[in-house]
């Protein structure tokens, strides 16, 4: 539900912004309306150059929300994996998988930080390995397991 909202939250800031962009270059005499220039006394957002300015626009504040998404999705991706530890209460098999799947799928298992942060939705393959051989001393009072 916390993704869901965010990423509506996000659209309606994108949505804005790109209005607030197209408005201000047609107010800049930028767009006009009739398609022929600036010429005809007439600008809006109805000038064809507008969609390039939307398309662009759009696609720089898609990449300059990539870090927050990502964020969002590792920390579900890492909530999912703590649950699974609990539930199972099997850290063994849990890094023998995580261990498979990295190897399976070639995956760095520590991406250059800025592959990380821009590209990354699930924690790294060598965190999710720490998280499953730490996962006894994390549980309640550092008891570990039953």
């Amino acid at each position: 539900a916390r993704g869901t909202l965010l990423g509506a939250a996000g659209t309606v800031a994108v949505v804005y912004a790109v209005a607030w962009l197209v408005r201000r270059r047609a107010g800049s005499g930028r767009l006009d309306g009739s398609g022929r220039g600036s010429g005809s006394g007439r600008r809006d957002q109805a000038d064809p150059r507008a969609a390039a300015a939307v398309m662009a626009a759009v696609a720089v504040l898609g990449v300059a929300g990539l870090p927050l998404q990502q964020a969002v999705s590792r920390r579900a991706e890492a909530a999912a994996d703590l649950a699974a530890l609990e539930i199972t209460r099997d850290p063994a098999t849990f890094v023998a998988a995580k261990r498979g799947l990295a190897q399976a799928n070639l995956s760095d298992p520590a991406p250059p930080g800025w592959v990380y942060v821009l590209w990354s939705s699930h924690p790294t393959p060598a965190a999710r390995l720490e998280m499953g051989e730490r996962w006894p001393h994390l549980t309640a009072g550092g008891r570990g397991p039953p």
